[in-house]
């Protein structure tokens, strides 16, 4: 192994081992480390393998152990992570370089980039404008880097649905269906996509290329269907139409499809039992038009390993290679919901390790401003690097624990302190941030069934919302003095606990004050309650901003601002009407007046989403 010196090299940096002895390298299959108090051999298949034995070998060492012999083997052919950077957190290449270092000390040699429109397209003027798209360069130096490590680096774009940032602009009405999908069957869109897949094919040296199409349930629904409602439209017949058209301009460039594979679930089974449901059976007709491709399982939030194995066995019907991707929960929130992710994922790769599945996938979606960084998934990384060295054998979890703390710096408490932001129930990682997204005054739109928690989360009450993120924050808040890595990032988390906690107060207890009559009570709201929300927005935002743009290129920050702007203005706002309404300027607060409406919580498939 050429490299050998500097890959260790790199590997202790992140491990922090000091070892300062010879280490042989030999040639061995899986995982092979071996220390005997004088001499030290590591070894592997590969060069991934070789960053996980000195990982391995580090971390037996820093136990203060005399002597040990390490021998693992692979459960999987691919095993690794996906960044998403296309949800307005175009990762700088730098910090996407310091990410690659950490999941090659875990031993991944797959590193996914979710790019939609974020890669260089020649012609196309509004293609990733102002979204940090990468260029040429940019993306050959993260896979030369990558590949040092024997990361294989794979780029994720989109060529039907999830389009929309894309197809606002003017420039792509001739290739829109919907606001969100591409135009099947017209010769602009295969023109446009023959564009973006030489284009992106040609800054990777993956013969991967995933071309998306999850999601497209609008397909033939906008323009398509005005060019051709007169023919009748078949969803599905039109989807696998496309998919094989697509596939065929991939295969002219050496590129082996990948594909999320829920649509082809959703469209057989006609919405009748949900995303991704057991009792669904893929037709023999719709099998037989699905051409070479790896169908890419995705699924978040079931702890039962029956169910993930029941799915792997019909998606071994489409394609004789198959795939799975799990999350590591950390869209819309920010901080992953670690515990609820690592006892879905725990069970999925259960199930994968039996199916022996090819390729398994740690999806790091950062939907709607990216306010998780990717760094804080590391733990759900770190299991399935536990999974996909233990061969046959059953993971030990709690190693994979000691792994992810080894590399990141952040212990399992800490961890699962941050986790305190999702309640730890359900994978509901929307708790916090419908608080502290949801207006000062309008209440009646959060109630629910006469309180706020329901709209978070049927099973905590309001009054345990606030003790436990005011606990948990006291908690990050000591840890930040003791853990300089991680002290802003503490803090951050800290402050937007507080600061829900108080948004919380504000539903529970202003509307009643104000039906109740209560001016001690108002006042105390206008002149203390939300002049320290005030001061925790600004907190956060001051937090989030210094953070985000040490990790992001800056184009997605605008949308962090809006929540900040929003809140800050809505707060004063609220402080003026209080005051108007106590000084007796105004005889009402009108919408504090409007009743509470009793809404059920609408569930679409308990094992998956809830709102």
């Amino acid at each position: 192994m050429q490299n050998f010196h500097t890959v260790k090299d790199l590997i202790f940096s992140m491990t922090g081992c000091t070892y300062a002895g010879e280490i042989n390298f030999v040639n061995s299959e899986g995982v092979y480390a071996e220390y005997d108090g004088t001499s030290a051999k590591v070894g592997g298949c590969d060069t991934a393998a070789v960053c996980r034995a000195l990982t391995e070998f580090s971390a037996h060492l820093l136990k203060g152990e005399d002597a040990f012999c390490i021998k693992r083997e692979r459960a999987f052919r691919r095993c690794g992570v996906m960044l998403d950077l296309s949800r307005d957190g175009a990762m700088r290449v730098d910090k996407i370089k310091e990410y690659i270092r950490a999941i090659a000390a875990l031993g991944l040699n797959v590193l996914m980039l979710y790019l939609e429109d974020l890669y260089p397209l020649e012609g196309y003027s509004y293609f990733g404008y102002q979204r940090g798209a990468y260029t040429a360069e940019e993306l050959k130096e993260i896979d030369d880097y990558a590949a040092t490590f024997g990361i294989e680096t794979v780029p994720c774009i989109q060529t039907l649905g999830n389009m929309e940032r894309y197809l606002a602009w003017a420039e792509s009405a001739p290739i829109r269906d919907t606001p969100s999908t591409l135009l099947p069957d017209a010769e602009e869109t295969y023109r446009f996509i023959e564009d973006c897949i030489r284009s992106v094919s040609a800054c990777f040296r993956s013969p991967y290329l995933h071309i998306g199409m999850d999601e497209a349930l609008g397909i033939g629904t906008g323009a398509y269907f005005k060019r051709h409602a007169k023919e009748g439209i078949n969803q599905t017949e039109v989807f696998l139409r496309h998919l094989n058209r697509v596939c065929a301009i991939a295969k002219q460039y050496g590129r082996r499809v990948m594909i999320w594979s829920d649509l082809f679930f959703s469209m057989e089974d006609q919405g009748q039992h949900g995303n991704y449901d057991e009792a669904i059976v893929l037709s023999e007709e719709t099998l037989s038009k699905v051409p070479d491709l790896i169908p890419v399982y995705w699924y978040y939030s079931s702890k039962r390993k029956e169910k993930y194995a029941a799915l792997l066995k019909e998606h071994r019907k489409m394609s004789r290679e198959i795939a799975f991707a799990g999350a590591g929960w950390s869209f819309e929130t920010f901080a992953p919901n670690t515990e609820f992710a690592w006892e879905c994922n725990a069970a999925a790769l259960a199930a994968c390790r039996e199916d022996r599945t090819d390729w398994v996938i740690n999806t790091l979606w950062g939907d709607s401003g990216s306010e998780c960084s990717p760094f804080l998934c590391m733990p759900t990384n770190a299991l399935y690097a536990e999974f996909f060295y233990s061969g046959r054998a059953d993971a030990d979890e709690a190693y994979a624990w000691e792994i992810a703390a080894l590399i990141s710096g952040c212990s399992k408490e800490e961890s699962l302190l941050m986790s305190e932001l999702s309640l730890r129930q359900f994978g509901e990682v929307k708790a916090a941030r419908r608080l502290l997204r949801k207006d000062v005054l309008n209440v009646p739109q959060f109630c629910i069934e006469g309180g706020a928690n329901s709209m978070v989360l049927p099973s905590v009450t309001e009054q345990e919302i606030v003790v436990r993120y005011r606990a948990a924050a006291k908690k990050l808040e000591e840890r930040a003095k003791k853990n300089p890595r991680w002290a802003d990032r503490f803090r951050l988390i800290a402050a937007v606990m507080q600061t829900a906690a108080d948004k919380c107060i504000v539903y529970t207890d202003l509307q009643k004050a104000y039906h109740d009559g209560d001016r001690d009570k108002l006042t105390y709201f206008a002149e203390e309650i939300f002049s320290r929300l005030k001061a925790e927005y600004q907190t956060m935002q001051k937090l989030h901003e210094k953070l985000y743009l040490a990790e992001n290129k800056a184009f997605g920050w605008g949308w962090s601002c809006l929540l900040y702007g929003q809140q800050l203005v809505r707060i004063d706002y609220a402080i003026g009407r209080l005051s108007q309404y106590l000084n007796g300027e105004i005889a009402e607060i009108e919408e504090l007046t409007a009743p509470v409406l009793n809404q059920k919580i609408k569930t679409y498939d308990r094992e998956f989403w809830t709102e």
